[in-house]
């Protein structure tokens, strides 16, 4: 939206549609951004910045956001290569025989997986806003066997990406139905928190009341993931230290382990055990969960940016600005894309803005060997789980004296040496 199109900001008529749920049409997605991609690239395909918008707007309004796609390969990948919020994933089933019971070639019932999504939500397929780009398999599906549900159906080249919800028309169904708020500065943190969390605060004052929001005691757990009704992912990279300021507020402390690789104390978020192990499990071992690829459901660095968070407040608290060297994961490949610790260390080194140094790698044999000349100064090692610490240690003998290790940070370590919480 530009101040050359004041047409764009003329009030709708009537009264704004409100939305059960919008769903997105993966095939808006070039292929390139459905992959995930060795640490250390970044795919050349973008994705339409007006996609994002939508989805940031309807979690802002508490929509439920669906991924319309054809299998739940690639989705997962999406949300890592871009900002994209996805609450479900949803695929449709195949049909091999028509509704008299006679064989017919493999089709998708994508009518049905539509009118799933709406009963889901109890609501009719006319409460359903269907985000596509022509000729993707929901438009597709548009001009042939959902024409008649009444469904409200847009492109993504067509929406206004100006993120602000009260200027944007495009964006008219996603304001509060009870009006928006701008809060007074003694307001009670409860209830700005409420009102955050609502989308209720006004777009205009919505980065005082972040601002504002940091340093409250806000009862969310890393483990939890991220809480983005409060703070959206695109917020978070656009403003890091308030995300930061949120977490220090909302979340205890590390704790310390005993592994001491040269004397250099180590810290995890939490033991492996009960919720974290099932988490690092999912992280790591996808294919145990939903078979053949890696990619499962969730992308590793979507389910890492709670904790890179939390480590990234560790950091912040140092009293240097060390840089981050990750301990080295295995190469990467179809079967095994994940790559966490390094992952991780590119999350936790870019939200708490301090320079990635990925100075180690592997070898042929499985061991660790520097790939070049590690930084000089100050600097940490950033694992995703520390088990015997016989990884850190290794890793630790490689730096140079003159690389001054300040500290180990994992997101969990085994049960046994992790100390108490402080």
């Amino acid at each position: 939206m530009t101040a050359t199109s004041p047409t764009l900001h003329a009030a709708p008529t009537g009264p704004p549609p409100r939305y059960a749920a919008v769903v997105i049409d993966i095939d808006i997605a070039p292929w390139p951004l459905r992959r995930l991609h060795p640490v250390g690239t970044t795919p050349a395909a973008r994705l339409p910045e007006s996609v994002v918008t939508v989805t940031e707007a309807a979690r802002h309004a508490g929509i439920p956001v669906h991924a319309f796609a054809s299998s739940f390969f690639g989705v997962s990948e999406l949300v890592h290569n871009t900002d994209l919020h996805i609450d479900r994933t949803t695929s449709p089933r195949i049909m091999e025989t028509d509704q008299r019971g006679y064989a017919i070639h493999p089709t998708p019932d994508i009518k049905g997986a539509l009118r799933a999504i709406a009963s889901s939500h109890q609501a009719s397929t006319t409460d359903l806003l269907v985000v596509t780009c022509p000729d993707g398999t929901l438009d597709r599906a548009r001009k042939h066997e959902t024409a008649g549900l009444g469904i409200t159906y847009r492109y993504a080249e067509d929406i206004d990406p100006d993120p602000d919800i009260d200027l944007n028309p495009e964006l008219a169904w996603a304001r509060p139905d009870r009006g928006w708020v701008r809060p007074a500065h003694d307001i009670d943190p409860d209830d700005l928190t409420d009102l955050l969390c609502a989308g209720r605060i006004h777009p205009d004052h919505r980065a005082w009341a972040l601002h504002r929001a940091a340093g409250m005691q806000v009862g969310f757990s890393p483990f939890d993931g991220w809480p983005t009704d409060l703070m959206t992912r695109r917020e978070v990279r656009r403003d890091p230290w308030t995300a930061i300021r949120l977490a220090r507020a909302m979340w205890p402390p590390l704790r310390d382990v005993n592994v001491r690789p040269g004397g250099t104390p180590s810290f995890a978020i939490a033991p492996y055990t009960g919720p974290w192990r099932n988490l690092m499990q999912t992280t790591k071992d996808w294919h145990r969960r939903w078979g053949g690829n890696r990619s499962g459901m969730f992308a590793s660095p979507d389910l890492l940016f709670s904790p890179a968070i939390a480590l990234a407040v560790a950091l912040d608290d140092l009293p240097v600005r060390p840089a981050v060297i990750p301990v080295p994961a295995h190469r990467h490949s179809s079967d095994r894309p994940a790559q966490t610790s390094e992952r991780l260390a590119e999350l936790v080194a870019d939200l708490a803005g301090l320079p990635l140094a990925r100075c180690l790698e592997r070898d042929a044999s499985g061991g660790y060997t520097r790939a070049s000349r590690p930084p000089m100064g100050p600097v940490v090692l950033i694992d995703d789980q520390v088990t015997t610490g016989r990884t850190m240690r290794a890793c630790a003998r490689l730096l140079p004296t003159a690389s001054r290790l300040v500290g180990c940070y994992s997101i969990t370590a085994s049960a046994g040496k992790v100390q108490p919480e402080r």
